[in-house]
């Protein structure tokens, strides 16, 4: 099939073979890049002429002269493949840009196609994507050198209740919990746990029963989480800053039968039907209750083969899904963290996640299942890199989890500072080039889907580069295989869809046996009938040393400041607004080098951006709603009917909420504005313009209390920010008595704003 492919194209060309080189660049090139060649880098050439004798014209003797790579200096292109026809066989040469590639890679290509070549001829009519390439020594290289990770626990078989109820035994006055300067020591917490799961026990909760949990970080929060698995259920967390249809979705789809909470829930909407009534627990105002409930540890029924959790992350039907780790994944991750960072008992570390991110377990299990004590940062305290770090050395911690988005910003504050801190982590998007000097600290940058249990691979950054760091080697008991389309291993240095394999995997996706059996497939390179591979679809290469470079995502989803998100489930949202015909929804970068998600759109008669926003609001979480938006009269397709992306025209920022234009009066609002639109990189931005809603967030609020506290010698406390969310209302307040008393009356109020 290829070859008859090959001929039918070749002979078409033929019949265009006039049309000028210069009309086909002008035709089909956008962008032209004068240091390459314009249609294509790569080149096959066969010499099949007859090969030409010498002769002899009357008394002149003509022989060929022979030619040879080496005369020539510059390449072409940036590889020649020149299959030279003989009498006894095929020669070939390869001429290629040593600036791109070494001799060795070069090598291994040829050795790789002469394998191929034999595989063609011993298997003509299988699919050239399955036939094999690769030597034996490479396919065992692949299949076990680099993923050498077997190493049996101490802890195995055991579930981290167990391991937690040892540590409360062992050292029942040690610090296990930090919350808002009130310390709870493990007989506390675990007397709290204990007494929380009775009570749910006599609710009902037994082995594998969900719990939904949706509380704010806290000591309240971990109380619960830890109780639920004491009775044997496993936990559901939901991050309070979800729209009541997103909460109400994962409780009619775990089947829930009660969700605990607190106070500041009460004022949700929470849609019960007669089919499931959810029974909201208010685990504050409990008290009194639960201290004539027993504080002896619960008999265990839960087992390493049981579920733990259920977690959440975006699904491209344009609904969350949930995803179900077990005990033994969780034990997994406990025991390689532990050995991987040296944690013990004398350890301190941070939670300071998000509830819905799976790191957030991440931060808590490993610490509590050895003994160490646990700082969980309040919201204010993490945005704030300097008060985090004060925090850090107040309190001796050794180490933490800092999210991509937040880790630049950490890093920068911390350099050249003693701090005491072993091990910084960081992961949950692509982590971009980091300055480390001046650090007493390791940085490791983590990779891993919440479907391998937080993290599949890990890379201690150890020097400076100018490209993003490596996501490293697979963590302990976990096998990675990059694999092509057919399913087939690559080479080294060759592109792959990352595929994982090990004790780490999820059981699964809750209700959802299609899609399970979709992205979790049968193990081919396992001798274990019921090994399994997950899917990935990231794409990944092999280096030098055995360590992985992540290039990219295979399919459409992204992440945005640190959330998994599928952009269809974004688009299908769109498309239920009722107010457009058409969506397409796209990840960009904007002028801050910020990622960015863009809405493109053909609206129905009556919409508006006001509208379209304020549904996407109340349906999704705040960072699903895009930033830009652009409205088209029709979706560009390509020839066979799919979206053009490429074809998109570009994005401007345009007012969120449909907010008419008003310019800035006072000079305050003049300053103000003009540090707007360099944070935001909007070139016009009014006094009535939502800070939030034009795409700031966290990160660029902090840069916003530094750059007001240089013009105007004003520091305004984060809260206060996150309420007066326009130009207007915030010029207001720095001129009301220069801000004089009015910080404090913000300052006990909560914020809205979600972040990671």
């Amino acid at each position: 099939e290829l070859l008859s492919h090959v001929r039918t194209t070749t002979l078409e060309a033929y019949d265009h073979q006039e049309v000028p080189f210069e009309k086909v660049v002008e035709l089909v090139v956008k962008d032209r890049d004068m240091s390459r060649s314009p249609l294509f880098q790569v080149m096959f050439v066969l010499q099949n002429t007859p090969e030409v004798e010498a002769m002899q014209l009357h008394d002149l003797q003509l022989s060929p002269a022979g030619s040879s790579l080496n005369e020539h200096v510059n390449a072409k292109f940036d590889i020649t493949f020149t299959v030279t026809e003989h009498k006894d066989g095929h020669a070939v040469s390869i001429e290629y840009c040593t600036d791109l590639y070494s001799g060795k890679t070069i090598g291994q290509m040829a050795g790789h196609f002469k394998n191929l070549l034999q595989s063609v001829v011993n298997n003509p009519q299988k699919s050239i994507g399955t036939l094999p390439m690769l030597t034996e020594a490479e396919t065992r290289q692949l299949l076990h050198d680099l993923n050498d990770t077997g190493q049996k626990f101490s802890t195995q078989n055991k579930t981290v209740v167990q391991l937690f109820e040892e540590q409360a035994q062992l050292h029942p006055q040690a610090t296990a919990l930090i919350f808002e300067d009130i310390l709870t020591t493990y007989a506390q917490l675990n007397e709290q746990a204990n007494r929380l799961a009775h009570y749910l026990v006599q609710k009902g909760v037994t082995a594998e029963t969900l719990v939904p949990v949706c509380m704010k970080r806290g000591t309240t929060l971990i109380i619960a989480l830890l109780a639920i698995m004491k009775a044997g259920g496993a936990y559901v967390p939901i991050d309070p800053g979800y729209p009541d249809e997103r909460v109400n979705y994962m409780l009619h789809d775990t089947g829930a039968s009660m969700l605990l909470t607190e106070q500041s829930f009460n004022n949700r909407h929470i849609n019960t039907n007669n089919e499931q009534q959810v029974d909201i627990i208010n685990v504050d105002a409990l008290a009194e209750k639960l201290q004539s409930q027993s504080s002896v540890n619960p008999v265990q029924i839960a087992t390493e083969n049981q579920l733990a959790y259920v977690i959440y992350t975006s699904g491209s039907t344009g609904k969350p899904k949930g995803v179900m780790i077990e005990h033994k994944a969780l034990m997994n991750l406990i025991g390689w963290h532990n050995n991987a960072y040296e944690v013990t008992h004398t350890s301190r570390a941070t939670a300071m996640a998000s509830v819905g991110f799976d790191a957030f377990g991440w931060e808590i299990w490993p610490y509590l299942s050895c003994g160490a004590s646990l700082l969980v940062i309040d919201d204010s305290i993490r945005l704030n890199p300097q008060q985090l770090l004060n925090e850090y050395t107040s309190h001796g911690i050794t180490h933490s989890f800092v999210a991509t988005a937040l880790v630049n910003g950490f890093v920068e504050i911390s350099r050249d500072n003693f701090t005491g801190l072993q091990y910084v982590l960081t992961g949950g998007d692509a982590l971009g080039s980091i300055d480390i000097s001046g650090l007493d600290y390791t940085l490791v940058n983590n990779y891993g889907p919440t479907e391998n249990t937080v993290v599949a691979t890990y890379y201690p950054i150890t020097v400076n580069t100018d490209s993003a760091p490596l996501i490293g080697k697979p963590v302990l008991n976990t096998l990675v295989y990059l694999l092509n389309d057919e399913g087939e291993l690559v080479p080294h240095g060759v592109a792959g869809e990352l595929c994982i394999s090990g004790v780490s995997l999820a059981r699964g996706y809750l209700n959802n046996p299609g899609l399970t059996s979709e992205k979790f497939i049968k193990n081919v390179y396992n001798k274990n009938e019921n090994a399994r591979l997950y899917k990935t679809g990231d794409l990944c290469r092999w280096l030098p040393g055995g360590n992985l470079e992540y290039l990219g995502r295979k399919d459409e989803q992204v992440k945005i400041r640190g959330y998994r998100i599928e952009l269809g489930e974004i688009e299908n949202t769109i498309q239920q607004s009722g107010l457009v015909q058409q969506s397409v929804v796209l990840a960009i970068v904007d002028q801050q080098g910020t990622k960015q998600l863009a809405g493109y759109i053909i609206p129905r008669q009556d919409y508006s951006n006001q509208k379209l926003v304020e549904y996407l609001k109340e349906h999704l979480p705040i960072y699903m709603v895009p930033r830009f938006y652009r409205e088209l009269e029709h979706i560009p397709l390509t020839a066979n009917g799919k979206t053009d992306k490429k074809a998109l025209p570009a994005v401007e920022a345009q007012r969120a909420l449909g907010t008419e234009y008003a310019a800035a009066t006072t000079l305050t609002e003049q300053k103000l504005v003009a540090m707007w639109q360099q944070l935001l990189g909007i070139e016009r931005i009014g006094i009535n313009d939502n800070f939030f809603e034009l795409g700031g967030h966290s990160l660029m609020v902090m840069k916003m209390v530094a750059a007001i506290k240089k013009e105007f010698a004003i520091v305004i406390p984060l809260k206060v920010i996150f309420k007066l969310q326009t130009v207007f209302e915030m010029a207001n307040f720095m001129e009301w008595e220069n801000g004089s008393g009015q910080a404090e009356a913000f300052d006990n109020e909560p914020s809205e704003l979600i972040i990671i």
